[in-house]
Parts: structure tokens; C-alpha cells; sequence
């Protein structure tokens, strides 16, 4: 299992890529937990298209989201040596 606080120095990857809507929340985070048993901070993002004047756009409700599995970046701990 991941640790519950960031070292200095430590690396990750992020990554973003996008589910068609058939997934609860919950079920989704879950099942990426079991997958990825090291992931952390796992954001669902709900995301929808949206007609603007000109063009398609995407809207995202970045303010109302769940973090699952968090792994605190308040405090960075010194490396380990």
C-alpha cells in the first residue's frame, strides 16, 4: 500500500482519460483500487458536453468531487536516506 505522506523527491505518474457514463462512482474508484492496488488520490471528475454559441465544449464539475484512496500533499516529509 501506498504511504500516507509524499517524500521529497518522490516521483508519480498522473493520468487522465475519459469513461463513457456507465459507472457509479463508487464502483469505478473501487474497481480501479483493485486493479491499481498503488493508486492514490483518485479524482472522478463528472464531465458533460455542452453547447456553447460557437462550438461543442466540455463541462467539468471540478468542485464536486470525490477523492478516494487520499494521500495527504499538505505536508512533505524529508527523504528517506
Amino acid at each position: 500500500m501506498a504511504k500516507e505522506k509524499y517524500v521529497a523527491a518522490e516521483e508519480f505518474l498522473e493520468v487522465t482519460f475519459e469513461l463513457p457514463n456507465i459507472y457509479t462512482k463508487d464502483n469505478l474508484a473501487k474497481e480501479i483500487m483493485e486493479h491499481f492496488k498503488y493508486a492514490v488520490n483518485i479524482k472522478l471528475i463528472p464531465c458533460k458536453m455542452v453547447r456553447e454559441p460557437v462550438r461543442l465544449s466540455v463541462s467539468k464539475d471540478d468542485y464536486s468531487y470525490t477523492l478516494y484512496n487520499n494521500k495527504d500533499r499538505e505536508q512533505i516529509v524529508e527523504e528517506e536516506k
